[in-house]
């Protein structure tokens, strides 16, 4: 009866080993979200003493929607102050900047919101220990989006994951090359 159970189990955790290698959507769905830290907000870059950046901002029509002031008219003694400046309306889309942009008069701001939309393919590799997981992330727009006009609404991403003793984990395309190169780990 003993021998019975011993093999009962050692059959049991064979079984459980074996399933282990197949990733499944949620849990591919999940280790994306927590990697990729979703939802997070897509940047952008606005170099406030630039004349064309302050040029982009009136033809995106900023300025009209009381986001920012381009400061058109300067002196010769304003030269080091910035064109483009923030109202109260802007707040919300400001985002932490480093010191050493803002020495330059770069402000970040976002654009976007991204989220995890759903994963559209899980492909396996020559490797056992490899597999690429095709998803899709929708982003929501906010006022400033026109600054950046090629930014679009939904898009296709791509992520690596590889088979290790903790189960399956994210990796970069770089390391997923060579995994899938030799075939093993």
């Amino acid at each position: 009866m003993k021998t019975t159970v011993k093999i009962l189990i050692c059959v049991s955790l064979i079984l459980l080993g074996c399933t282990k290698k197949n990733l499944d959507e949620k849990t591919a769905a999940e280790l994306i979200i927590k990697e990729y830290q979703y939802p997070r907000a897509v940047s952008y870059d606005v170099f406030c003493g630039d004349p064309a950046h302050a040029r982009k901002i009136i033809e995106a029509g900023l300025e009209e929607k009381g986001l920012v002031k381009v400061d058109l008219k300067r002196r010769i003694i304003d030269s080091d102050k910035p064109f483009i400046h923030f109202t109260e309306s802007a707040m919300p889309y400001l985002m932490q900047t480093p010191e050493e942009d803002k020495k330059y008069k770069i402000q970040k701001i976002k654009i976007a919101e991204e989220n995890f939309d759903s994963i559209t393919n899980i492909l396996g590799t020559s490797s056992d220990k490899l597999i690429i997981v095709e998803y899709t992330v929708t982003r929501k727009l906010n006022a400033f989006a026109p600054l950046w006009p090629d930014l679009q609404n939904k898009m296709k991403r791509k992520a690596y994951f590889v088979l290790s003793d903790k189960g399956w984990e994210p990796t970069d395309a770089k390391n997923a090359e060579f995994i899938n190169l030799r075939g093993n780990l």
